[in-house]
């Protein structure tokens, strides 16, 4: 109870929200809700959501996440204004590179894995100590390079970790029983960067492959994602210089249990043995082709001795093996 006007008493009606009724007059008032943050036009939230970088702001509310969720626009104008750093260089021209930071989000990732033509503009992708040289060099008006190149011409730096975390990225988004092809996104990013670990990536994609990927690729995507990294590494050809990723194919195929590996293989379960030795010959002819020294190596024939599998052992001798004496004794 109180005095709103001078003289009457006020009295709160159940039946109307957020209403005061005035004794006497009968007039009803309504009391008009103070405006929220989500009742701003959804353009200034956009606005203010890619000043701010705080991408959690589009997880406070569903209606903010209606306006903020990662559309391709919005994550574009988003890398833009916070990973896209310009500077004019000697010749008065603007350059422009991206920050390594930006592959963090998986938002971000996903969207340069889609849009790989945005990559086109751009001098480089440096990590955050060369890209406050690179920053310092223009305001000296300096030149400075935005790809350190090895000898050979190649990028002397290396895929940002997230690339080895997710080797599904070397599949690309081919679905099962078609073609593989080659990622646009990374052979763009082969500008700047070099696999210099072929040998950890590919065995983390045989990984992946046997024990993650649910099925959908096949036993010719696998060997295409192989040669993808091969193909981006700083290798004169598409070898391995290891014989680490064979033995752990042997052990994926013939020691680990795979569930559904006559799927991934597209063999029927009466001829998977002979699916897994042909998955072999391939990987020996694409990968180790010509070098009888690394398919002679004892580590290799120890696991063959083990495996008791004469096939599998004529397979690796018809490419030139010679395995040790000491190992066949």
């Amino acid at each position: 109870m109180g005095y709103v006007l001078a003289g009457y008493a006020t009295k709160r009606l159940r039946r109307y929200e957020n209403t005061v009724v005035y004794y006497p007059p009968r007039k009803r008032v309504q009391l008009t809700r103070a405006t929220r943050f989500e009742d701003l036009p959804a353009e200034l939230l956009q606005y203010i959501f890619v000043l701010s970088g705080n991408a959690a702001l589009a997880e406070c509310s569903r209606t903010l996440w209606a306006v903020l969720r990662p559309t391709a626009g919005l994550v574009r104008v988003y890398i833009g204004a916070h990973f896209m750093h310009r500077e004019r260089d000697v010749g008065g021209g603007r350059v422009q590179v991206l920050a390594t930071e930006v592959f963090d989000s998986r938002a971000r990732l996903a969207h340069l894995a889609t849009h790989p033509e945005e990559l086109d503009e751009v001098a480089g992708v440096v990590g955050p100590a060369a890209l406050r040289t690179w920053q310092r060099a223009c305001a000296a008006g300096r030149a400075a390079a935005t790809v350190e190149v090895d000898a050979q011409g190649l990028p002397a730096e290396d895929y940002p970790a997230v690339f080895y975390a997710q080797p599904q990225l070397f599949f690309g988004d081919c679905a099962a029983a078609r073609l593989p092809v080659s990622p646009e996104f990374l052979v763009k990013l082969h500008r700047f960067f070099s696999v210099l670990q072929p040998e950890c990536l590919a065995e983390r994609i045989m990984q992946w492959f046997f024990y993650e990927s649910g099925g959908r690729y096949d036993a010719d995507h696998f060997l295409h994602a192989v040669n993808l990294v091969l193909n981006l590494s700083r290798l004169s050809q598409a070898r391995f210089a290891s014989i680490d990723p064979l033995l752990e194919l042997l052990h994926c195929l013939f020691i680990d249990s795979v569930p559904g590996i006559g799927r991934l293989l597209l063999m029927p379960e009466n001829s998977l043995a002979d699916g897994k030795r042909a998955l072999v010959q391939k990987f020996i002819d694409h990968f180790y082709k010509n070098n009888a020294a690394l398919l002679s190596e004892d580590a290799l024939w120890r696991l063959l001795t083990e495996l008791k599998d004469d096939r599998l052992k004529q397979i690796v001798v018809g490419h030139g093996a010679r395995p040790s004496f000491h190992i066949l004794k």
